[in-house]
């Protein structure tokens, strides 16, 4: 019961961390009649760029209790998983990001239960790989990025689609990749110091 318990409040948490984030990116949007950008040319960067960091800060004190709480193997799988199961059933992923998202909820996994899933060092090594899963679900900027802009100047306007494309290359890729990986480092570390204050 206690662990059915813990399960049910590890999904409430990251079900609210998500919408939590959706809530802040809401905020930054195009007129699609007018194509006036509420915040400047930049909106694209805010998608692509911030929100997976965002994403990543918000995500961390969720992570931080519930691997304090559950020291065994399947704290990243379940983040996982529950994010793959939002996405795939609002039809914002496909069948094989799911499986990505997974796959990376079990590295995470991986390397949390080879430190040992009762060290705290494990949880502060095995966070930051886990919002890779945010990559996974933007991926398609990088592997379908006609359809992706297809779908950007439908839904918000060619402007936008165009400035995608300026983040439809590789360094863009491994920028999002370092900045999301850096902000996992970094947030994790952050929740572990204020846990201890």
């Amino acid at each position: 019961m206690q662990t059915q318990r813990l399960l049910y409040t590890i999904i409430a948490m990251m079900i609210a961390q998500f919408i939590n984030a959706q809530d802040v990116m809401r905020g930054f949007v195009i007129d699609k009649d007018t194509h006036d950008p509420i915040i400047g040319a930049t909106i694209f960067w805010c998608w692509i760029v911030v929100f997976p960091v965002l994403a990543t800060v918000l995500g961390a004190p969720s992570y931080f209790w519930a691997a304090s709480k559950w020291q065994q193997f399947g704290v990243g799988t379940l983040f996982a998983l529950t994010l793959a199961i939002i996405l795939f059933v609002m039809s914002e992923i496909d069948f094989t990001q799911v499986l990505l998202m997974i796959a990376v909820g079990v590295v995470s996994d991986v390397v949390r239960q080879a430190i040992g899933n009762t060290h705290k060092r494990s949880i502060l090594q095995a966070y930051p790989i886990l919002p890779l899963c945010i990559i996974v679900w933007l991926m398609k900027l990088w592997t379908a990025s006609e359809w992706y802009y297809q779908g950007a100047a439908e839904e918000i306007s060619i402007d936008y689609a165009e400035g995608l494309k300026t983040l439809s290359s590789s360094w863009a890729l491994a920028l999002v990749i370092i900045l999301t990986l850096a902000a996992g480092y970094s947030a994790i570390r952050i929740v572990s110091w204020l846990k201890k204050a």
